[in-house]
């Protein structure tokens, strides 16, 4: 069966990956026409449950040794919010010149359940600051964005939400 609210195929009872139930009908075409304004409510609940967020490392001089201060999460927002479109946050951050790729970590929380993932983007080399950015597109996955205050950017081959 395709599930009608996130269009995931499957053979169950309910959709594993967002759990809406089976619609079982000799005509299912009419059943889903009628369910609509159920299966679109559903749908908005559910894409708004996905969200995103970039990890951020701050790192401080120890004993003449770089060590992790502390982690930060800064927030994309909600698949509902970016859904086919990119945003960047606020936040600029200094480039790392001496890599190629960058190995960032976006927390991906669907549901309540938070997922890290880490996720390369080719780096800019142009001495720029960078801003980091999210792009979401309706087949339910995403990619990271890099770009800097040249106008330059890069972005991540494209990642399954649902891992």
């Amino acid at each position: 069966m395709k599930c009608p609210v996130c269009n995931h195929v499957f053979v169950d009872v309910e959709c594993p990956r967002c759990q809406f139930p089976v619609v079982d009908s000799p005509n299912p075409e009419a059943l889903i026409e009628m369910l609509r304004p159920q299966i679109e409510a559903y749908r908005a609940d559910f894409q708004a449950k996905i969200s995103f967020a970039l990890k951020v490392f701050f790192w401080k001089d120890q004993n003449d040794a770089i060590v992790l201060d502390r982690e930060q999460l800064l927030p994309f927002g909600s698949y509902s919010e970016l859904k086919g479109k990119q945003g960047f946050l606020p936040q600029s951050f200094a480039r790392i010149p001496d890599v190629n790729q960058m190995e960032l970590q976006v927390l991906v929380t669907v549901r309540d359940q938070p997922e890290t993932r880490t996720v390369a983007v080719q780096n800019l080399k142009e001495a720029a600051l960078q801003s980091v950015g999210i792009e979401t597109n309706e087949q339910y996955q995403f990619r990271l964005l890099l770009k800097n205050t040249n106008n330059s950017q890069t972005a991540s081959a494209w990642q399954e939400i649902f891992a």
